[in-house]
Formats: C-alpha cells, sequence, structure tokens
C-alpha cells in the first residue's frame, strides 16, 4: 500500500526493478513534466487552434502503462531466467548498423542453438547504432563475446522484454487496452 507518489517512488527504490511500477510511473512523469512546463515554467499553454489534448484521459493512460508493465513482467517471468545477477534487458551499442547487428544475433542463436523466445533482437535503431534487447544471462554473454570487442555497449535500464514483437501477440495488446469497467 502507498498513500501519494513519493511514497510508491520509495517503495519502487526498495523493492528493485519492475515493470509494472516503472511503466506507471513512467507516464506520471510524463504528466508531471507537461504540468511543471506549462504551469510552474509559464510557457504559453497549447490552444485549440494548435494541439488537441484530452485531459479526461489522463487516468487511463496510468491505468494502460499499468497493464503494459504488468504484460511485460509475466512475459519477462516467462522467459528469463531467475539466477542471473543483472537486471537489464537491452544495451545500447553505437557505431554498428542495423544488418551487422542482426548477423552478430544469427550467428550467436545458431551457435548457441538460442530459442526464439530468448534470442537477441534489435530493439531500437538510431542512426548510428541499435539497441539490441534480451533476457539479461543472455543479452551479458552475447555483449561479452560478439560486441565488446569492436564496439562499446552501454546497458540500458531497462527491465523487461518491450519492442519483442516475437513474445507478444494480438491478445496481448487487446488485454492492454481493454476499457476497464471501473473507469
Amino acid at each position: 500500500r502507498f498513500t501519494s507518489i513519493v511514497d510508491l517512488l520509495s517503495r519502487s527504490r526498495e523493492s528493485g526493478p519492475s515493470p509494472v511500477l516503472e511503466s506507471a510511473l513512467t507516464c506520471i512523469y510524463q504528466l508531471g513534466c507537461f504540468i511543471h512546463f506549462y504551469g510552474d515554467l509559464g510557457h504559453d499553454y497549447p490552444t485549440p487552434s494548435n494541439s488537441h489534448l484530452v485531459g479526461l484521459c489522463t487516468v487511463e493512460a496510468i491505468v494502460i502503462a499499468l497493464r503494459l508493465g504488468i504484460c511485460v513482467f509475466r512475459v519477462r517471468e516467462l522467459v528469463a531466467s531467475a539466477d542471473s545477477e543483472s537486471t537489464c534487458w537491452s544495451a545500447l551499442v553505437s557505431g554498428i548498423s542495423e544488418a551487422e547487428a542482426s548477423r552478430l544475433i544469427d550467428e550467436y542463436s545458431s551457435k548457441k542453438a538460442t530459442p526464439p523466445s530468448s534470442k537477441p533482437y534489435i530493439s531500437a535503431v538510431s542512426s548510428n547504432g541499435v539497441t539490441v534487447s534480451a533476457p539479461p544471462t543472455i543479452l551479458d554473454e552475447f555483449v561479452e563475446t560478439c560486441i565488446s570487442k569492436n564496439y562499446k555497449p552501454v546497458k540500458a535500464p531497462i527491465h523487461g522484454p518491450y519492442h519483442a514483437p516475437h513474445l507478444y501477440d494480438d491478445k496481448d495488446i487487446e488485454r492492454i487496452l481493454h476499457q476497464s469497467s471501473a473507469l
């Protein structure tokens, strides 16, 4: 139980990383930034002519963030082994192309006979690198054996399998977006 956002954040820090709380707290943080930017800092508030705001959706947005976190948590528990010392599911790798990262992932997965649900995958692509994600034990080994010799990977504080279309389906999306009768 918690009595305030500060209490929830404190309990979240004590219990360790959790996709459930991280998703909700990220959404709350983004709403707080919006309020701070337009309220406390005095910037011109968006007008109907240049934006569309739906303030009544803020509670629903946080509920959806919680549902997303619950879904990610469940998949994480099914896919990852509990014996990993690391909790990071993602590593940012600069200076590597998407094609090269895919090649390295395929080589690693073939050599290790990695099951599809545990195989490293590219979760994001930027102009000068990629983010590679996998269960922590596999990610650590992949980074150590395939990436760290030629690139400088940086672990990202991502604690679940996000951006993983091979792990989710349309039913997951329906459960996340399902309208709650309480709202």
